[in-house]
Order: structure tokens, then sequence, then C-alpha cells
């Protein structure tokens, strides 16, 4: 097992760069909710509260089991 003061390998900040990536989309989903749409209207399904919900809850479900990896990497 890597000591902690290892240097991260590539592979691990990629990892960690999507983790940013996918939790800065969720952020901009959360963004875009527009309560004044139609719910009911497919065309409108990205600017509902629950889309932005359920996108958001994977995007931090992933985000933590990547983390927990890149973490049982060096510790």
């Amino acid at each position: 097992m890597p000591s902690a003061m290892q240097a991260m390998d590539i592979y691990d900040q990629i990892k960690l760069q999507r983790i940013v990536d996918s939790l800065n989309k969720a952020v901009e989903m959360c963004g875009k909710v527009d309560y004044s749409v139609n719910e009911s209207d497919p065309a409108n399904i990205e600017k509902t509260a629950p889309h932005a919900v359920g996108y958001s809850m994977s995007a931090m479900r992933i985000a933590v089991e990547d983390l927990q990896r890149v973490l049982d990497n060096y510790c």
C-alpha cells in the first residue's frame, strides 16, 4: 500500500478530475431547475426538481465510491 506522501498516479488524478466534473454537472443541473414548468411534459424533464435530485444523488454516490477507492490506494 502506498504511503500518504506518495505522488498520486495519473489514473487517480484522472479519477479525481472526473469526480469534480461530475459534481460540477450536478450543481449545474440543480441550478437549472425551473419550478414554473409543467413537470408532466417530457420536454421539460431536465428542468424539473425530481430530475435534478436524482441526477445529483447518483453523482454523489459515484463520487463517494470513487473517492473511497482513491483513499484506499493512499491510506
